[in-house]
């Protein structure tokens, strides 16, 4: 895994096919090791335009297929999504070339080049976190949380997938959700008490314990 792309990433502008850049959605991804979360809302008030942009939250981990200085192929193999129906599994992992160009990420794919830049407040807890949701190693993980640089990514599965954006000067408590927060994963309580230094609450594990 490249150095480079690990850590909070906010998408600046897209363009699809010949269109000329724009934005009108807000969407992170968080990278940590090989695990990342992706979550992408509408602006107030404005209108999705493309699948691209639509309310969404997906997580798994991020394949390398090659690495070349500042540049690597890659691809995003979805094990949660909230587009995928109760059992969180995607498709085909989408797959594009990433190159780092003083910041400014820029991954061009089939038919589309997004922009990517480091948030501008990245104050936080300085390693990267993964949590997973479940009750063991035999339990398969139902939600993930992605923290890095200040901010975190929660996905999950289940009869109504979604995913939720929290951030440390927040208190870590879901700020932007993709459908409805599930009735006792608290978010904010697992990732207090995990950066406090302490265990995460309920059946939240280091995804590294599992």
């Amino acid at each position: 895994m490249p150095a480079w792309l690990e850590g909070a990433w906010v998408r600046a502008q897209r363009s699809i096919g010949d269109a000329p850049p724009a934005e009108c959605s807000d969407v992170v991804w968080l990278q940590v090791g090989p695990w990342f979360a992706d979550l992408r809302l509408p602006r107030p008030g404005r209108r999705a335009r493309h699948p691209f942009d639509e309310a969404h939250a997906f997580s798994g981990r991020l394949a390398v297929r090659g690495a070349d200085g500042p540049s690597a192929r890659v691809a995003w193999l979805h094990d949660l999504d909230s587009l995928a129906g109760a059992d969180g599994h995607d498709g085909p992992p989408d797959e594009a070339t990433v190159t780092d160009r003083d910041d400014v990420l820029i991954e061009s794919g089939d038919g589309y080049v997004e922009w990517w830049e480091r948030p501008e407040d990245r104050t936080g807890p300085g390693e990267g976190v993964v949590l997973e949701h479940g009750d063991g190693p035999d339990d398969p993980s139902w939600a993930r949380l992605v923290c890095a640089d200040g901010m975190a990514v929660a996905v999950w599965s289940g009869v109504r997938p979604g995913g939720a954006w929290t951030a440390g000067a927040l208190g870590w408590e879901p700020a932007r959700v993709v459908g409805v927060v599930p009735d006792g994963l608290d978010v904010g309580g697992a990732l207090r008490a995990r950066l406090g230094g302490g265990r995460p609450h309920g059946a939240w594990h280091d995804q590294e314990a599992r």
